[in-house]
Formats: structure tokens, C-alpha cells, sequence
């Protein structure tokens, strides 16, 4: 058979649709067959013509063979289904070759009949038998084989014809006329099996988008249920509460644009019960960056129990540059606090922004980056970290880029300016709060349009 183009004609799924095509065709067949039996019993039971009981005997002989044929066939049929097999039996390639004996057959039967004649077997009833069958053809999804069952059709009609009909015309007054309709008888059944071909075609055609838009659907689904697991695994690295840091008040927050993302937060205890409050941010948003994002934690969660910040980030750095493909990298920042103590020591990997509201001043100032991202040059040392002291009321707040980049459906992003006075705004209420209002205050400003990166945020307040 011919494969047609872009087609998944060989896929176990279309095997099957092919062998439950062929039960409802051999159902059908045997039903018809049923019906055919029924029908010559009553006529052997009925007519007093012994030539008629003859021939309707030799065709119910047929009958019961063919419908022994097509009793095995349905029988293998459903036992491949059920075994689960892909695998097409023979029986489905060469039933409906064997069927056309069926007709062929009973024709001949008809012809040699005493007191039927070769006029009544090629112009009765049975001659309809050959159309169905190549009808029927076309549920086996073959063009090729509706085509071959035309042709078959043809060749057992103009057999039929040469043994039973021609020499009985050939004297008669109507030879010429009569050659002419059988022919014509031939020539129609191989139309039919044309026509049945090209149905076939389509049919097929059909089926095999249906079969790849199903293929398409369940991997679809496969695919977002992994998403969904990923995400839940992701979730399940970030903190599920915040610190018990004496004299702050923390909060963080973390919503990917996708199922994963590939912006992150953490808080390490370190030795004499201090904290490192991290927030990092892997290039792009999705399932590579999630990957990142865990790597990332892991390097430097091994690092901060035994070094210092600018000690951890550099062995961090280095760790990912062997991990990451070319043009892959993380922005980091890192803050150090010691309960009790307003003293704060950060260091930032090429993250921002860092923004610490001063309530005294009721203003906002923004932190500088202190070195390049992770992963980006070998042997490159990060340096030391800076310190800043936060009054009661002071915050410090870390953010990732898809807080400020978020644009609006006229293509403006936020920026840093409305999100400095949008922390002016939110000053004075808990840290949760924070970055709740600040969160509303950039939706508000999008309108409705889409999240296009991961958002994090970390509020650490003094109490």
C-alpha cells in the first residue's frame, strides 16, 4: 500500500482503527450472508422446480462456505484486539479478494443451471452481490485493495461471461447487443472499484488526521501533566514560611509565567544562628531554567554553611559555568543577617533590582550590582560584600526583573520609578503586604496583559 504523505499510517493506533473498521465490515458481511441463506432455504423448501432447487442447493453451499471464511476472520480479528496485537492478520488482506468468489461462484452455479441459463445468472439479482462488496471494501481503508476488488470483480464477471454466456449468444440474433451490455457490466465494475478507491482515500486520509490530532491531544496532556508534577517539585524547594529572625520581619513570593520558572528563593540558616536570604533569577522562564534554578540552589546552599557570601558565590559560579550551555547564566543576591542586629551584608551576582525604603526619609534608594551573574567566566572572583544598617521601619527588597518589565498592552514596561512608588505606597504595612500591594500595583498597570517572566519578590522589614 502506498503510504501517504505526512501520514502515521504504520502507528499501532491506526492497526487498530483498521481491524475495528474490518469487525464492522465482516459483521455486516456475515449478516448479509444470513440473509442470503435464509432466502435459498425458502426457495429449496418451497419450489417444485427441480433445476431450482438445484441452484438455489449450490448457492447455499457457497453461502456456507463464505460465511465460514468470514466467521474465522471476524474470529482472529477480535483475538488480536483483545491480545492487544497492532500486528494486521491475512485474513484482513486477502478476505475481500476471496469474497468475490462468492458472487463469481454462484454466478457460474446459476449459468450451468438446468433451466436457469447463462441470460438469467449475468442480468439476476446476484450480480448486486459484487457492488457491495466493493462498497464495503472501502471500510478496510485501502485504496489499493477497493481498487483490487474492482478489478477481481470485473475479471469473475467477464469470466462468467466467457464460460456460461458467450457461446450461447453467439449464434442468436442479439450476439452483438448482448456482448455489448456484459461488457459494459465489466467495464462498471471496475468504475466501482475506482470510485471505492478514491472514497477510500479520503477515508483514510480523514482517519489519519483523526489518529494524529488524538496522538497530538494525549501528548499534550502528558506533557502538562509533567509540567504540573515539575511545578509542584519546584514549589516544594522554596520555603514554606519565612525565617524566625530576631528584630525582622520577612516575607517571599515567588509566580512563574509558566508552570516552572526559573526565578527562585531560599533562606539558609548558617552557623551562629544566622540567615542567608537569597533571591536569584535563571535566564529565561520555563523548564531549563527550572533545571538551573535547582542546580543553582543546591551549589549554593553546599557553599554558604562553610564560607563567606563572596567565597560562596565564586565556588557557586564556577560549579554552574561546567553545568550551563553557552549564553545561560543566573543573577544572584545573597543577604547575610544576624538576629538582633539592624546590620545587613549583600551581595549581588548582576541581580536587581535591590531597593531599601528608608522610613525616616520616606524615600527609595536602589542597591548596585556587585559583580557579574553565575556562570558566565571562568575563575572569576566575586568581591566583597556590602553593609547597610536598617532603622525600625526600613526594608530591604529584592526583586527579579519581571516585576519592572512587565508591559502593558501598549508596550510600556512598568519600570523602576513606579515600582519605587509603589514601595513608597506600601511603606508601613507587614512584609506579606508588601509584596502583595506591589504585585497589584504592576497588574494594575498591565491591564490584563500577559505575565511574560517569572516574578520573586523578598521583603525583609525592621521591626
Amino acid at each position: 500500500m502506498a503510504r501517504p504523505s505526512g501520514e502515521a499510517i504504520d502507528s499501532e493506533a491506526f492497526q487498530r482503527a483498521l481491524m475495528e473498521s474490518e469487525k464492522l465490515r465482516l459483521r455486516g458481511l456475515l449478516a448479509i450472508l444470513g440473509g442470503a441463506l435464509a432466502l435459498t432455504a425458502v426457495r429449496v423448501a418451497f419450489s417444485g422446480d427441480p433445476a431450482e432447487r438445484h441452484a438455489a442447493i449450490l448457492s447455499a453451499t457457497i453461502f456456507v462456505a463464505a460465511a465460514a471464511f468470514e466467521a474465522v476472520s471476524l474470529f482472529t480479528v477480535n483475538r488480536r484486539l483483545a491480545m492487544g496485537s497492532p500486528q494486521v492478520p491475512m485474513t484482513m488482506t486477502i478476505g475481500p479478494l476471496v469474497e468475490m468468489l462468492v458472487p463469481t461462484l454462484s454466478l457460474l452455479a446459476i449459468a450451468q443451471a438446468p433451466g436457469a441459463g447463462p441470460a438469467r445468472a449475468l442480468t439476476g439479482p446476484v450480480v448486486v452481490v459484487y457492488y457491495l462488496l466493493i462498497t464495503l471494501s472501502i471500510l478496510r481503508l485501502s485504496p489499493a485493495l477497493s481498487l483490487a476488488t474492482g478489478v477481481v470483480a470485473a475479471a469473475g464477471y467477464g469470466t462468467v461471461y466467457r464460460l456460461g454466456v458467450a457461446q450461447a449468444f453467439t449464434a442468436g440474433p442479439n450476439a452483438a447487443m448482448a456482448t455489448g451490455v456484459f461488457t459494459a457490466q465489466v467495464v462498471l465494475l471496475a468504475i466501482a472499484g475506482l470510485i471505492a478507491a478514491a472514497v477510500a482515500a479520503r477515508v483514510r486520509s480523514h482517519v489519519a488526521a483523526a489518529l494524529r490530532e488524538e496522538a497530538a491531544r494525549r501528548e499534550v496532556e502528558r506533557y502538562q501533566s509533567e509540567l504540573g508534577l515539575a511545578r509542584h517539585i519546584q514549589q516544594g524547594l522554596l520555603p514554606s514560611g519565612p525565617p524566625a529572625i530576631a528584630g525582622f520581619e520577612v516575607a517571599g513570593w515567588n509566580r512563574p509565567a509558566d508552570e516552572t520558572g526559573g526565578d527562585y528563593f531560599d533562606y539558609v540558616p548558617i552557623p551562629g544562628g544566622r540567615w542567608v536570604v537569597v533571591v536569584a533569577d535563571a535566564t529565561g522562564h520555563g523548564i531549563a531554567p527550572a533545571l538551573i534554578m535547582s542546580a543553582c540552589r543546591a551549589y549554593l546552599r553546599a557553599s554558604l554553611a562553610a564560607v563567606s557570601l563572596n567565597e560562596a558565590l565564586t565556588a557557586t559560579s564556577a560549579q554552574l559555568l561546567e553545568d550551563l550551555p553557552r549564553g545561560k547564566f543566573v543573577t544572584l543576591a545573597a543577604v547575610r543577617c544576624s538576629p538582633g542586629s539592624g546590620e545587613l551584608e549583600i551581595l549581588s551576582a548582576g541581580h536587581g533590582p535591590m531597593l531599601v525604603y528608608r522610613a525616616s526619609e520616606n524615600a527609595v534608594s536602589e542597591l548596585k550590582p556587585h559583580g557579574i551573574p553565575l556562570g558566565m567566566l571562568p575563575g572569576y572572583p566575586f568581591a566583597k560584600s556590602e553593609m547597610i544598617e536598617l532603622a525600625a521601619g526600613d526594608m530591604l527588597v529584592l526583586l527579579t526583573d519581571g516585576f519592572w518589565e512587565w508591559e502593558g498592552a501598549d508596550g510600556e514596561q512598568f519600570g523602576e520609578e513606579r515600582l519605587k512608588a509603589a514601595l513608597v505606597a506600601a511603606a508601613g504595612h507587614p512584609a506579606a503586604d508588601v509584596i502583595s500591594l506591589l504585585t497589584a500595583a504592576v497588574e494594575s498597570f498591565a491591564r490584563g496583559a500577559h505575565q511574560g517572566d517569572d516574578l520573586t519578590a523578598v521583603v525583609l522589614r525592621k521591626l
